[in-house]
């Protein structure tokens, strides 16, 4: 069921900044409970009632108390708060106020949907209304009257426009049910927070600086090279050549030269490898470092829509720089095993434990169903089925194929294959992948597991070009392609936010690829269309995207673009759907009982009662025990298509439920 405005209250705070009291320098949490922070002001309007703004030291009827009353009780009735940016309002008024609501919704994440740039101005300009120009913050603004008839009108239309964008969710018919929910279930995560073992990160720490102490006293003892330059690459590279002969132009691990210069020449290798040892411990040991600085909870640690295909991100300064999706596992490229106790430092709750379950090769699954590649669907439905040695086996006729055991190698490069190849990765990069998982395997190896993949599955190779050919033409000619499996169509509304191509999902979910821009390019092959979108649009001129990463480029109009190719589109869909699949089942969870502590990627966690079993660690449970209940739960749900995406039907989903009793993030 939709949310309605009638249901909600719209809240905004005008809060003290300073030079050094600002969110630019803090966390939200660092910032609203440092003691030099104050409330100025808060707008509130309760469902279509006028806005109304409270003051500081104002009389009882427009005072700061009066609104924390109207919240009071706004939560009471069971309202849902509403806000731009739910991360600092709804924090304020939890931590400051102490008040919490049973559900919220943040227009920035509808913006995201949007494919737009979610600041508010921007938003506002999306839409066609204008963010007013920002007053100071600072006690003067309530002293003189047309200070504060500016700083009430500014915190008002705030507080108005926030309301008009949580309107246009509401009737937008592209914006599914399960989204509100989505963007409501994440605002209570980072609101709600999760707990950080302080003592085990500064334990840690300091066992990782001692680890790299160690390597670099190795590394000084083994090789003349001063290690104060170890971060020197021109150095580096200078020394390999002067020392072995091998003249690399980067040290990129992902560069196939690398691999091949280096194959022969042992200490060279060493050398390599104990200066990334030295450089991940190094960089392990800051980030841990700074986990044991956050004071006990992190807030605001995930972002609902983050990316452009709606997956969530994590971290950043507002998270105390703890991001979930990046925390090290035991099994790490680095082979630290230390590594993998950073995960040991999320912990749930005083009386609970963590139940954790993910998605098993997801990706690989929803690209052949997309394509129709039904001999690779029966094999990931049909139990015990291992779908790597299925595809390996026929490759290497004369040989027998173990997992684990004989020839596991080829199931290795088998998985590499499956997993890797469904998006059209080039052979150079397959073959650097392959080398990370299965060391010193031969090129031709390498090559004709590439050349098998081609081959066996046409369909998925062509599903990326007929994606990208009717993505062009709706971009070029302005037509609407209703074929499955992703309709597409052209829209120019609204105007400022450019050309845009809406690619919909079988999920219900569409993709938004606006300010669409083609150019011709001269290839090896001859001149081709290129085509660029802008993954964060800008639709007002005073809002400036930034660059991100590899293949963006800012053009003459100010607009970040990102490069479309048939792999980038065919990515950009899998796992979108990938992630809607996700969070459909997270929302099954928690209609079930199960509190979503938090996910990461296509892994769930769950929090529930802690497990009191005398033989858990023998993994036997008593009837009736929450923890085994809730991983039944979870291997129902999350082994299943949820019956809310009735356009997967027929794709086969598995799991796999972690079995130890959680007692933190690792275990």
């Amino acid at each position: 069921m939709r949310p309605g405005v009638e249901d909600s209250v719209f809240v905004d705070f005008e809060t003290i900044t300073t030079a050094d009291l600002t969110l630019k320098k803090m966390t939200t949490h660092e910032y609203v409970t440092d003691p030099r922070f104050d409330v100025l002001c808060v707008a509130i309007a309760r469902g279509r009632e006028d806005v109304r703004v409270y003051y500081k030291d104002a009389p009882e009827a427009a005072g700061l108390a009066r609104a924390r009353s109207v919240l009071v009780e706004a939560s009471k009735e069971g309202c849902r708060f509403v806000a731009h940016n739910v991360g600092f309002d709804g924090l304020i008024c939890k931590l400051l106020w102490g008040v919490s609501f049973g559900s919220y919704f943040d227009t920035t994440g509808y913006a995201r949907f949007l494919g737009i740039q979610a600041g508010l101005a921007n938003t506002a300009a999306f839409f066609g209304k204008k963010k007013l120009e920002a007053p100071p913050f600072n006690e003067a603004s309530l002293s003189d009257r047309k200070a504060l008839q500016r700083l009430a009108r500014y915190c008002a239309t705030d507080t108005a426009l926030a309301r008009f964008i949580f309107n246009q969710a509401v009737a937008d018919e592209m914006y599914p049910d399960a989204e509100f929910a989505v963007n409501g279930m994440t605002a209570q995560g980072n609101l709600r927070g999760l707990s950080v073992d302080i003592e085990r990160a500064a334990a840690l720490a300091a066992e990782l600086a001692e680890l790299r102490a160690t390597a670099l006293d190795e590394f000084a003892s083994t090789f003349q090279f001063d290690t104060t330059d170890l971060t020197k690459v021109k150095k580096v590279l200078r020394f390999l050549d002067d020392k072995w002969g091998i003249k690399l132009s980067s040290l990129d691990k992902r560069d196939p030269g690398r691999a091949d210069a280096v194959v022969h020449v042992p200490e060279a290798q060493r050398f390599l490898a104990l200066r990334q040892r030295i450089h991940t411990l190094h960089k392990a040991t800051q980030n841990v470092a700074a986990y044991a600085r956050i004071p006990r909870r992190v807030y605001n640690f995930l972002h609902y829509h983050g990316a452009h295909t709606g997956r969530f991100t994590a971290g950043g300064r507002d998270a105390g720089k703890l991001n979930i999706h990046t925390l090290f596992k035991t099994k790490n490229s680095a082979k630290i095993t230390e590594l993998g106790r950073e995960r040991t430092l999320i912990v749930p709750e005083e009386g609970s434990s963590f139940r954790a379950a993910d998605l098993s090769n997801i990706e690989a699954r929803i690209v052949a169903f997309l394509a129709g590649e039904h001999a690779l669907l029966d094999q990931f439905a049909a139990p015990g089925s291992d779908v790597y040695i299925w595809f390996a086996q026929p490759i290497f006729p004369d040989v027998t194929i173990v997992k684990g055991g004989e020839n596991d190698h080829l199931r290795q490069l088998g998985k590499e294959a499956v997993l890797g190849l469904g998006f059209g990765m080039g052979f150079n990069t397959f073959l650097d992948r392959v080398r990370t998982a299965v060391p010193g395997v031969s090129i031709d190896l390498v090559q004709k597991m590439f050349n098998a993949y081609q081959g066996s599955f046409p369909k998925i190779r062509a599903i990326r070009y007929a994606l990208h050919r009717q993505f062009a033409a709706v971009a070029e000619q302005r037509v609407a392609f209703p074929e499955v499996p992703c309709p597409m169509y052209f829209t120019s509304e609204p105007a400022s936010a450019g050309p845009s191509v809406v690619v919909t999902l079988p999920t219900g979910r569409s993709l938004f690829y606006r300010s669409i821009v083609g150019e011709d390019e001269l290839g090896p092959y001859g001149p081709k269309r290129a085509y660029w979108y802008a993954p964060a649009a800008t639709c007002h001129p005073s809002v400036r995207a930034r660059a991100r990463g590899a293949g963006q480029k800012r053009f003459a109009d100010g607009q970040v673009r990102s490069r479309i190719t048939p792999q980038v589109l065919v990515e950009n869909v899998v796992q979108a759907v990938a992630r809607d699949l996700m969070v459909h089942q997270a929302l099954q969870l928690e209609q079930e009982g199960l509190r979503v502590a938090f996910h990461a990627h296509d892994e769930i966690v769950v929090a529930c009662n802690k497990c009191s079993c005398l033989e858990a660690t023998n993994r036997l449970h008593k009837d009736g025990c929450a923890w085994s209940a809730a991983g039944l739960a979870m291997k129902r749900i999350m082994s299943a298509v949820p019956p809310t995406l009735p356009g997967l039907s027929g794709l086969p989903v598995a799991c796999e439920v972690k079995e130890d009793v959680r007692v933190s993030y690792a275990g």
